[in-house]
């Protein structure tokens, strides 16, 4: 049960911050160029750090890109990029950290505003930091998502967040990795292929795609293990002004 907070209404909704009020708030942000080299020519890495190994991560980039890995790093979080451009063209990305409102970082110059504590004393709203704003849920199967073919430009599914500056937070996502023997007989090679699910933003538009990271022919296989992630969910959130 609530103990303290605010009730605001209008002619057909409602919005009570109280005592048990919970939302992700901004934390920690920042912007990399993901340029350095790749097994893939076609590929860019990036790595950025954050002072604390918990939060959620969303992004956003001038070109496809993905998260694919986040490990500890002494007392913080090391957020690994990944994007993709024909050639290797570096892709910006930036990355945002929500966490708990009690670590979130308050925006410089804001000295007034409305903070709400439980009755343990412990701050659950306070006006002056920026929240999560959920702007949709994307999910679906692969078969939703067009691929980019190697060294193509992007192929991208597409939605619009009209008035919005949208971003992503990953969830499960249809990366894939397999192995194919190419010919028959003596003399057979072998081509590996890694598929990588990436999103762009442009505007007020988010798009994502799978692109194709290809290795070969070999004339030894690497017997890669076959991995398909057949499934994706993403939330897109809406970073203006952040």
């Amino acid at each position: 049960m609530a103990d303290y907070g605010f009730r605001a209404r209008n002619g057909s909704n409602e919005i009570q911050i109280d005592s048990t009020y919970k939302n992700f708030a901004l934390r920690d942000k920042g912007v990399i160029t993901a340029s350095a080299g790749w097994f893939h020519g076609n590929f860019r890495q990036a790595n950025a750090y954050t002072a604390r190994n918990a939060g959620i991560v969303a992004f956003r980039s001038n070109g496809a890109a993905t998260l694919y890995g986040m490990s500890p790093s002494g007392s913080g979080m090391s957020l690994n990029f990944l994007g993709y451009q024909p050639g290797g063209t570096p892709v910006t990305i930036w990355w945002y950290v929500f966490d708990e409102p009690i670590e979130a970082s308050i925006p410089s110059g804001e000295r007034y505003g409305m903070i709400v504590k439980n009755a343990s004393g412990v701050k659950t709203f306070d006006s002056r930091i920026d929240y999560m704003r959920t702007a949709d849920f994307w999910s679906g199967t692969a078969n939703d998502i067009p691929s980019t073919s190697s060294g193509l430009p992007p192929n991208f599914a597409l939605r619009v967040y009209p008035g919005i500056t949208p971003a992503i937070i990953q969830g499960n996502m249809c990366n894939s990795q397999t192995e194919v023997p190419i010919g028959v007989g003596p003399g057979v090679q072998f081509m590996q292929f890694r598929m990588w699910q990436m999103a762009k933003q442009d505007g007020g538009t988010i798009g994502q795609t799978i692109c194709v990271e290809d290795f070969g022919p070999n004339s030894t296989p690497s017997n890669w293990p076959d991995i398909r992630r057949a499934q994706f969910s993403s939330t897109v959130i809406d970073v203006t002004g952040l």
